[in-house]
Parts: C-alpha cells; sequence; structure tokens
C-alpha cells in the first residue's frame, strides 16, 4: 500500500481547494460564506489522513500523528481557498 507523504498530502489539499473556490464564491452569506471556506479544507485533509485506515488493519498509531499531518494540509488547503476566494473577488470588481 502507498503511504502518502505530507507534501503529496498538502498539494492535493490544494489542488482541491483552489477550485473550490469557485462554488464557494457564489455564497451571499458572509458567515456561510466562510464557514464553507475553512469547512472544504478541513474535510478534505481527515478524508486524505484517514483513508490510509481503511486499508490498513493497524490503525492505533493514525492518531498519535494525526495533528502532524493535519495542520500542514488543513493550512495549504486555507491558503490556496482563500487566495482563490481573493483571486475572482479582484477580477470580480
Amino acid at each position: 500500500m502507498y503511504e502518502m507523504d505530507i507534501f503529496t498530502a498538502m498539494v492535493i489539499t490544494a489542488l482541491i481547494c483552489f477550485p473550490a473556490a469557485f462554488a464557494v464564491i457564489r455564497i451571499k452569506s458572509t458567515i456561510l460564506y466562510y464557514l464553507i471556506a475553512l469547512l472544504v479544507p478541513f474535510l478534505v485533509s481527515n478524508i486524505l489522513y484517514w483513508s490510509a485506515c481503511l486499508f490498513e488493519t493497524e490503525c492505533s498509531e493514525y492518531t498519535t500523528w494525526f495533528i502532524l499531518f493535519f495542520v500542514p494540509t488543513f493550512l495549504s488547503g486555507v491558503l490556496s481557498m482563500f487566495l482563490g476566494l481573493y483571486i475572482l473577488k479582484r477580477l470580480g470588481k
């Protein structure tokens, strides 16, 4: 089984979150706008991390390393999401 390194996970998260900004930019409610902009990278980071556990038999050490994997991937997703939103707002004006 291929184990994903953290850099690959950061790139995948960024590549998923940047195009998701096209859907988020259409939301009119400010609270919902920021909530979804943070929720998408959160979900993508969690899915990428725990997907390896679906195929493994031993998942006990995954909880130990969760924060070290989650924080960088979540931040790369948030940065790419808000960069996409910023670019789309600037292009819209």
